[in-house]
């Protein structure tokens, strides 16, 4: 009993006191930490703040001049208002934003014009080819016996204002021949180039672009009516029994990066492979024979291509619109022959 007794009084004072008087001691130090973070901080010294009377006037704030409603483009890149267009267009003007030179900026500036030309008279055409307007294609597939150039696809844009209805939601500037006009000044400055009218110097070259960048924005602006009508590349197509149409795995070409981001797109119509095709409110219109997807032997690899020319022999040349680079085809002879029946 009395060992028993000597253990817990023992434990009790040498044991459990000191602990509990430790406990109240971290407890009491804890409080006092927490009190004196919890007091605010010093203010930090700022300099006196005068009475609202001392204080200056602000100036006031620069009043920006409103746009004049006869301004010709909207204040942006050369070249910017083409880049979620149609790949060619895309592609060229990409090259103009890039050009930091003014005899680069100059020919990209030309390129792209005639690249847009390009592309609105082939989305016409090849309307006019879907809907059995052959007799409207007789100027174009005579144009190819010669060889098609800048001045084949602005003749064939200036005649679209008598057909204000070939392109779905074509613009004001297509109807009333703006656009056409703009597009004419452009080729008439590529014609001068090719007849010795081409800058000396850096500076006629800035001089050149700083000219010829109104129409070209404004028929970039005139043709925003391209983005509502892409061009599609194909890649497999099957046919879907329950709802009776055709689900088409595609490239679409749209934007300036060469390689064509995958969609599906649901046809009512089957599609053929590997073919370039315009994207309607009524549907797919094949581009064929007007761009075709060739293999180029130069860039080795395939090319979104133009047809160029048709020789005599059954010969078609295409044409790469992004580097031209000329291609022997051997397909397109009895479709560009046929475009006007």
């Amino acid at each position: 009993m009395n060992t028993l007794l000597a253990v817990i009084f023992f434990a009790l004072v040498f044991g459990l006191l000191p602990a509990w008087i430790r406990l109240l001691v971290r407890r009491w130090r804890w409080r006092k930490r927490e009190a004196a973070s919890a007091a605010p901080a010093a203010p930090v010294w700022q300099p006196p703040v005068p009475p609202p009377a001392a204080r200056p006037a602000e100036p006031p704030a620069p009043v920006r001049p409103r746009p004049r409603a006869d301004k010709a483009v909207p204040d942006e890149p050369l070249g910017a208002g083409g880049a979620d267009l149609q790949y060619p267009v895309a592609r060229a003007a990409r090259r103009l934003r890039s050009a930091q030179a003014p005899e680069e900026q100059y020919e990209a500036l030309l390129d792209t014009a005639e690249m847009l030309a390009a592309t609105i008279a082939i989305t016409a055409a090849a309307i006019f080819r879907e809907n059995g307007f052959g007799a409207r294609l007789r100027g174009l597939a005579r144009a190819y016996e010669r060889g098609v150039t800048f001045g084949t696809w602005t003749t064939f844009v200036e005649r679209l204002h008598e057909y204000p209805d070939v392109l779905p939601g074509g613009s004001a500037a297509l109807r009333d021949g703006a656009l056409a006009a703009d597009l004419n000044i452009l080729r008439r400055a590529r014609n001068d180039a090719a007849h010795g009218g081409k800058p000396r110097d850096r500076y006629a070259a800035a001089a050149k672009v700083a000219e010829l960048g109104a129409p070209l924005g404004r028929a970039l602006v005139g043709a925003r009516f391209l983005s509502a009508l892409p061009w599609v590349l194909t890649e497999s197509s099957s046919y879907r029994s329950r709802s009776d149409d055709f689900e088409v795995v595609a490239k679409y070409a749209m934007g300036d990066h060469p390689e064509f981001d995958r969609r599906n797109v649901v046809s009512a119509k089957p599609v053929a492979n590997d073919s370039f095709y315009l994207l309607t409110p009524r549907g797919p219109i094949d581009l064929t024979p007007f761009v075709v997807n060739r293999y180029c032997e130069h860039c080795r690899h395939e090319e979104a291509c133009f047809a160029a020319k048709l020789s005599k022999d059954g010969v078609t040349t295409v044409q790469s619109f992004d580097l031209g680079h000329q291609i022997v085809d051997h397909e397109l002879a009895d479709l560009l022959r046929v475009l006007p029946d």
